[in-house]
């Protein structure tokens, strides 16, 4: 389904950023940490919608056998 490729590629993207931190880990300031705070956010977000998308298909399913 559609939701489940784009919660992948969100991950796919969280995990990038956050090598992306590491590499610049002297770098880092109090944007970085912002950031950083967003960005995992957004990835907690795309999480939430995968799995509530999980629960519209259990209800899906189980009117449909009513």
């Amino acid at each position: 389904m559609k939701v489940d490729e784009t919660e992948w590629k969100i991950d796919d993207e969280y995990m990038e950023a956050k090598r992306m931190f590491l590499s610049h880990v002297k770098e880092i300031n109090a944007a970085f940490v912002f950031l950083r705070d967003i960005i995992e956010e957004l990835k907690h977000i795309a999480d939430y919608c995968d799995g509530t998308t999980d629960y519209v298909r259990i209800f899906a399913v189980v009117r449909e056998n009513e």
